[in-house]
């Protein structure tokens, strides 16, 4: 059963007035209104409307003022959305500027560390030319061949009593011949010479001997008359010069600075060439001198010996020679190999 509904206002509003005049209503003009349906109760129930004049104000008022810029929410989006688009395309821009700046610096520094690396590498093969160069030109001085032998040519002095110093010339005496091969674009100088004696004596005695002979030899390298403690070394400046791809030869002589009527003296040297910045050792070299003995020396490819009163004294000098000529790499000279042909012919 449906709510009775309340009519007592609508019937106070309709009712004449009390004193029976009839009054004539006043128009009113009415505001508009929203109309707020409620939902019935029932389905038999009649809906009840309820006008309200807008008031600004008001909750309803004022909930859909803040509603309403909500029409214009996109565009707000939309507006922040391109913003931050320019945002990001500046800084996209930015970085593609930075990025070809650090590609362009990388290619420049790479090309400048490549022509740098070019530069030095071509520096290195400038300076390894020039080395080479250098080395080519710089002389290279070898021993082509020793060779030692009993020659003239050798000045002196006659020292013995009642001479009066007389001048000799073309003595004989033994001599060191060195040829020397520069195989490269640049002289070499040799600027001293260091003559080292190893062993030195004189050969045995197989006659006597003796006299009032005394001479002065003037050798490049004067061994002292009475035999040196050994080892004994004597120098001498000298300049000689062996011109770039040349072979020239070099004699040096050596023995006692004094002789007599003696024995022939004999010697194992060596000689230290200085040249170029370097030393070159040649030796080594066993020597053999003339002697004083008219009885006893070397003669051309042989050697005279004659009338021997101490027959033992050949296989002395034969068991002497064979030691000189096994000395290790050796060069012998021409006379103490021909010493030991006579001897063996001999029977020594």
């Amino acid at each position: 059963m449906a709510d009775p509904v309340d009519r007592s206002d609508e019937s106070a509003s309709t009712s004449p007035p009390a004193d029976g005049a009839s009054a004539e209503l006043p128009s009113v003009q009415r505001p508009d209104v929203h109309e707020v349906s409620t939902p019935a109760a029932s389905p038999s129930a009649p809906v009840a409307t309820t006008s309200a004049p807008l008031d600004n104000s008001s909750p309803a008022t004022s909930t859909a003022s803040s509603r309403a810029p909500a029409a214009d929410m996109p565009s707000a989006v939309r507006d922040s959305s391109s913003s931050w688009r320019d945002r990001s395309n500046i800084i996209g821009l930015l970085t593609l500027v930075v990025t070809v700046v650090a590609v362009g610096v990388t290619i420049y520094y790479s090309n400048d560390s490549s022509k740098s690396g070019r530069s030095q590498a071509e520096s290195g093969e400038v300076q390894a030319r020039t080395g080479i160069s250098e080395a080519a030109r710089q002389p290279n001085l070898k021993v082509a061949r020793v060779a030692a032998y009993i020659e003239g040519g050798i000045d002196g002095t006659d020292l013995s009593e009642g001479a009066g110093g007389e001048k000799l010339e073309n003595l004989h005496g033994p001599h060191v011949d060195i040829t020397f091969e520069n195989r490269a674009p640049g002289p070499s100088l040799i600027t001293r010479a260091t003559l080292k004696l190893r062993e030195a004596g004189l050969l045995p005695v197989c006659h006597a001997t003796g006299g009032p002979l005394m001479i002065s030899v003037n050798y490049d390298f004067p061994m002292p008359s009475e035999i040196p403690k050994m080892p004994y070394e004597k120098s001498k400046d000298i300049s000689f010069t062996v011109e770039d791809n040349k072979i020239d030869r070099l004699t040096l002589t050596m023995g006692p600075e004094t002789v007599g009527w003696g024995r022939p003296w004999y010697g194992v040297v060596d000689v230290v060439f200085e040249h170029d910045g370097t030393k070159t050792t040649v030796g080594p070299i066993s020597v053999v001198d003339t002697g004083g003995d008219a009885e006893f020396y070397p003669d051309g490819d042989t050697w005279i010996i004659e009338n021997i009163s101490n027959p033992a004294c050949l296989d002395e000098t034969a068991t002497l020679v064979d030691r000189l000529m096994s000395i290790p790499d050796v060069t012998v000279s021409k006379e103490l190999k021909s010493l030991r042909s006579k001897l063996i012919s001999m029977g020594h």
